[in-house]
C-alpha cells in the first residue's frame, strides 16, 4: 500500500509543522509556487507564492478538502469553483 503524500494539488490540506495550523492549497502557479488558504477554523489568512520546496519543508499533507475546494487530484467539484482547473 502506498502511504506517500500525493503531488501538490488544489484542494489538498497541509498542516504547518511548527504550529499545526491547517491550510488548503488553493492555487498553483508556474515556476513551482503555490497559494495556501487557511481553513475556516483559522484566521482566513492566505500565504501567497510559497515555493514548492518550502511547502515540502514546512508543511505535511493531511487530507483533501472536498467540502470547500475543487480537488484536482480526485476531479471533484464544489461551488463556487475556487481555483478550479477542471471547468
Amino acid at each position: 500500500m502506498d502511504t506517500s503524500a500525493p503531488a501538490p494539488h488544489i484542494g489538498a490540506v497541509y498542516a504547518e509543522n511548527a504550529t499545526g495550523d491547517e491550510y488548503t492549497l488553493s492555487g498553483l502557479r508556474s515556476r513551482g509556487q503555490v497559494f495556501l488558504a487557511e481553513n475556516s477554523t483559522g484566521s482566513g489568512r492566505i500565504i501567497d507564492r510559497l515555493p514548492l520546496e518550502e511547502l515540502a519543508g514546512r508543511f505535511t499533507f493531511v487530507r483533501c478538502n472536498h467540502d470547500d475546494f475543487c480537488c484536482t487530484a480526485h476531479r471533484t467539484h464544489t461551488s463556487p469553483h475556487r481555483g478550479c482547473l477542471l471547468r
